[in-house]
């Protein structure tokens, strides 16, 4: 967290911020919680462009305790795309059985069978 921190204090002065694998989590925390939108905003636009089936209800929830939503309704639309791949990996297992409803009662959800 320490390095995240001072990165938001860099991006204070500099108005620029390096935003990687490593810190993006940190540097979203830090950012929401000083107000710094911008930084909050970058972090998610780098945590929508890595979805994957294995990693966007985690992203979906970090989103969601941030209250990202426009991070939360990107991974809505991925999870509704690829509900069937979303379905099978480890983090859906994990799923509360109010997310699960949630996820499965949308119109949008793309699945070929009612099996899926």
């Amino acid at each position: 967290m320490y390095r995240a921190l001072e990165a938001l204090i860099n991006f204070a002065y500099s108005g620029r911020v390096i935003i990687d694998s490593d810190n993006v989590q940190s540097l979203m925390v830090g950012a929401s919680f000083l107000q710094l939108h911008k930084v909050r905003d970058a972090c998610a636009e780098f945590l929508n462009k890595r979805f994957h089936p294995n990693n966007v209800l985690g992203i979906r929830a970090f989103a969601d305790t941030f209250g990202c939503n426009s991070l939360v309704e990107a991974a809505n639309k991925y999870i509704q795309q690829y509900f069937h791949d979303v379905s099978m990996s480890e983090e859906y297992m994990s799923l509360s059985c109010t997310d699960l409803r949630n996820i499965v009662m949308r119109d949008e959800l793309h699945i070929l069978t009612e099996e899926q």
